[in-house]
C-alpha cells in the first residue's frame, strides 16, 4: 500500500477533532463530500503556495486559477467552524465562568474555541487556525511517512526500534513513555535530518544588521546585511553537510544522535520566535502512530525500489508516495 495518503487522512481526522472540535472522518466511508473536497483543496493550495514562494517577486507573472479556487473552498469549509466558535463565546460572555462551575467533568479542549476567547476577528481566527492546522496535519503525515520509508529500506533499524517498542508490551504509550523512548527519538531526528519538512526558508532584514558568519573568502567572518535584504537558508543542504555530520552525512544512521545535540546546525522545524507552531504536536502524534503500528506489525518491506524524489509544496514530501508492506506481528515473529 501507499501509506502517505492514508496518513494524510488520519491526521486530517485527528487535527480537525482537536482544532475544529469535530473530526471530518476522512478515513471513514461515511465521510462527507465537503471533507473530501477540503482535503483535495488543501493539497492544491499547499502546492500552489510552494510555487509562489519559490517564484518570489516573479509570481505576479503567473496565474493559478486552481490555487484561487482551492483557497475559496478552504475558507468556506473553515468558516462554519469559526462562526460557530464565535457565536458560542459571544453568547456565553460573562456567564462562561458560571457555566464552567456547573460542569461535572472537565470540558473537552478545542483549540478554535480557546482561540475565540482571545480573538473576535473572523479572518484572523481563520488565519491562525489554518496556520496551526498546516503544521499539525501536513507535517505529521510527512514526518511519519518518511520514517516508514526509511525503515522499509533499513531492516536492522526496524529491528532495533521494534525491540524498544516491544518493551511496552501491548500497552498504549503515554506521553511520558514516548518521551523516554530514546531510539525512537533518534530515528525521527535522523529522518528529519535527511528529509526536513521545509527544506528552504528566508527572512528579510528589518534593519541594518551584522551576522556573525557568512563573510570573507572562507565564509567564517562577520557579514553586513543591509535593511531589506532577503536572507535564504537551505536546511536540506545543511543537514547533509559532511563538515557538520561526518563523512556518512548522506546515510540514514540513527545512532549518530547518541552524541549529537540539537543546535542551529539542525533546523527541521525552523528556530527562534518563528519556529513551527505545531512542532510538538507533530512529533507527539508521529511518535504515537509509529509505536502503535509497530505494536501491530512485526516486519516491514519496501514495495518501491526507486530512489526518493521530492515534491515541493510549502513542505517537502515523497513525490512517489511511500509504498510498503507491513507484516502482522505473528507472521513477522515467526
Amino acid at each position: 500500500m501507499d501509506i502517505l495518503p492514508l496518513l494524510s487522512r488520519l491526521f486530517l481526522d485527528t487535527s480537525t477533532a482537536f482544532l475544529f472540535g469535530e473530526s471530518v472522518n476522512s478515513l471513514s466511508s461515511k465521510s462527507t463530500i465537503d471533507a473530501k473536497n477540503f482535503l483535495n483543496a488543501f493539497a492544491i493550495a499547499q502546492e500552489g503556495a510552494g510555487k509562489k514562494i519559490r517564484r518570489g517577486k516573479f509570481r505576479i507573472f503567473f496565474r493559478d486559477p486552481a490555487f484561487n479556487e482551492a483557497t475559496k473552498t478552504i475558507r468556506a469549509f473553515t468558516e462554519r467552524y469559526v462562526d460557530k466558535a464565535l457565536a458560542v463565546h459571544r453568547k456565553a460572555g460573562c456567564n462562561e465562568s458560571a457555566a464552567s462551575q456547573k460542569q461535572e467533568s472537565p470540558p473537552k479542549v478545542v483549540f478554535l474555541h480557546e482561540l475565540a476567547k482571545q480573538l473576535d476577528n473572523k479572518i484572523e481566527l481563520q488565519d491562525q487556525l489554518l496556520s496551526v492546522f498546516t503544521a499539525g496535519h501536513e507535517s505529521t503525515a510527512i514526518v511519519t511517512s518518511h520514517v516508514f520509508f526509511l525503515l522499509s529500506r533499513h531492516p536492522a533499524v526496524w529491528q532495533l526500534l521494534h525491540a524498544e517498542v516491544l518493551s511496552l508490551e501491548d500497552r498504549k504509550p503515554t506521553f511520558e513513555q514516548l518521551k523516554s523512548m530514546t531510539y525512537l527519538r533518534w530515528v525521527i531526528n535522523e529522518s528529519l535530518r535527511l528529509f526536513p519538512l521545509v527544506p528552504t526558508n528566508s527572512r528579510q532584514a528589518l534593519k541594518d544588521t551584522i551576522l556573525p558568519t557568512g563573510g570573507g573568502t572562507s565564509g567564517s567572518s562577520p557579514i553586513f546585511v543591509p535593511k531589506g535584504t532577503l536572507v535564504a537558508t537551505n536546511s536540506y543542504v545543511m543537514h547533509r553537510s559532511k563538515r557538520l555530520f561526518g563523512d556518512d552525512a548522506e546515510e540514514f544512521r540513527p545512532e549518530r544522535w547518541e552524541t549529537l545535540r540539537q543546535s542551529w546546525d539542525y533546523l527541521p522545524f525552523g528556530g527562534g520566535p518563528r519556529v513551527c507552531p505545531g512542532q510538538q504536536l507533530a512529533l507527539t502524534e508521529a511518535s504515537y502512530t509509529i509505536v502503535r503500528l509497530m505494536q501491530e506489525f512485526g516486519a516491514i518491506e519496501s514495495r518501491d525500489d526507486r530512489e526518493w524524489e521530492e515534491m515541493l509544496k510549502i513542505t517537502m514530501c515523497s513525490r512517489n508516495g511511500v509504498k510498503i508492506a507491513l507484516i502482522p506481528a505473528r507472521a513477522g515473529n515467526s
